[in-house]
């Protein structure tokens, strides 16, 4: 059987002086990198990836994410896995607080968004902001160096692409989809001002419904910090089967037939009398039990042990084992949510005979890894993407002077349907 694993890490809190002699910080990074090459690497035998909720740097600077990129591929290095199997969403510490302080446009956007009581206006007035062909930008200026950063993993949003969807295969014709949210719109000096200030998801952030798909959400506000959550929260948990949150500090896990709700402790947190580092891994795989499609999810929640020395199961949690094992019933749930009796045939129909219809468009794809190529072609000097874009005249006169981070999504697109794709790898290898 499939299993899909992730070490799932959250609030990781770089800072430009991290990595330096006297970095305190410095034996709390190896004490994880140790637990996971001794343990998770046993225990979970495969590996898909890391899920980070949000926080990566501490004041959204440049050299912060670099610093964070180079912890990330010391994990990936020990799974002898891509350096792009990273996902990760932005939290309030990735936003730049100088832009909103610094730019009086910035801010009266996000304060007219803020100020706005009714959630369909609230989105109306987003999707006006993000389709202003003079500023669609403008509510993505705050998290610009980590969308530079996350393009790497094609985890960045830009006024064409609020979410990012990543899609793994399961078995019994399931498929995992990782639905990344920016919760981070209204954040600003502001945050610091009001105890639990409340942030912005929209509408359009909630996930599809697909079929045979379990959704995966990772944002970095719970709930509880969402405005207009009594309209949303409800959609939500039918959508999004697990749910992948950050933020507060604090490790909470909520267990049901239908959801897994994980509020993630902080990995990298700000030290204090409530110092208390935490990381989990998680694995998921799909059975079947009397004919219905279930998800098997087994949840390792790990923290520092009160020595500071290394990394233990979190007995809080775990009840004398070293994980948590729980059941969704997932056919069960989609059949409930969305059917007045049971399938109909003719639509079974319909679905099988659109998958083998994806099934031969698939043949005819490139079968390189767009997130490696993306991973490859970020890592390069901007000369050399420049370059690149040229040659292979994957540049609109309209792109110029803009960064290539905003613009990726057009470029792919433009490379895909050129056949450019292959030529774009020789090229960034060359």
């Amino acid at each position: 059987m499939k299993k899909i694993s992730f070490i799932h890490l959250s609030d990781i809190h770089f800072v430009k002086t991290s990595g330096n002699p006297a970095d305190v910080d410095n034996d709390l990074r190896n004490a994880l990198l140790t637990d996971i090459r001794l343990n998770a690497k046993n225990d979970l035998q495969e590996f898909d990836g890391i899920l980070v909720g949000g926080d990566i740097a501490f004041s959204g600077n440049k050299e912060e994410y670099k610093k964070a990129k180079e912890f990330l591929e010391e994990i990936t290095n020990i799974f002898n896995k891509s350096k792009s199997s990273v996902y990760c969403v932005p939290g309030n510490h990735d936003v730049n607080q100088l832009v909103p302080k610094n730019s009086l446009a910035v801010y009266e956007a996000q304060c007219k968004l803020d100020q706005i009581e009714s959630l369909d206006e609230t989105d109306k007035k987003f999707e006006n902001y993000i389709n202003d062909h003079y500023y669609n930008d403008i509510l993505f200026k705050t998290t610009q160096e980590y969308n530079d950063f996350a393009s790497m993993f094609e985890c960045n949003t830009h006024s064409g692409m609020i979410n990012w969807v990543h899609v793994f295969d399961m078995d019994y014709n399931m498929k995992l989809k990782i639905h990344g949210i920016n919760s981070c719109f209204l954040s600003n000096s502001d945050d610091h001002k009001k105890d639990n200030r409340l942030m912005y998801i929209g509408q359009t952030q909630i996930p599809t419904r697909d079929q045979d798909v379990i959704v995966m959400s990772l944002c970095h506000h719970p709930p509880e910090y969402w405005k207009f959550l009594s309209d949303i929260q409800t959609k939500m948990n039918k959508r999004a089967d697990i749910q992948l949150y950050g933020h507060k500090h604090t490790q909470s896990i909520s267990l049901t037939s239908e959801n897994v709700i994980i509020t993630s402790g902080a990995t990298h947190p700000v030290r204090g009398t409530d110092w208390n580092p935490r990381y989990n891994w998680i694995t998921l795989e799909c059975q079947k039990l009397n004919s219905k499609r279930i998800i098997k999810i087994n949840i390792y929640p790990r923290i520092l042990d009160e020595y500071r020395d290394r990394f233990i199961p979190d007995a809080e949690f775990c009840n004398g084992k070293n994980y948590i094992e729980h059941i969704l019933e997932i056919d069960k749930k989609r059949e409930k949510d969305l059917l007045d009796i049971c399938v109909k045939e003719e639509y079974k129909k319909q679905v099988n005979n659109h998958l083998e219809w994806e099934k031969k468009q698939q043949i005819h794809e490139s079968k390189i890894d767009q997130r490696d190529l993306m991973y490859k072609f970020f890592d390069l000097s901007y000369i050399r993407q420049t370059e690149i874009l040229i040659e292979l005249d994957l540049l609109d006169e309209n792109d110029k002077g803009k960064r290539y981070s905003n613009i990726i999504t057009t470029i792919m697109k433009k490379a895909k349907a050129n056949n450019k794709i292959d030529l774009f790898w020789q090229k960034i290898h060359n």
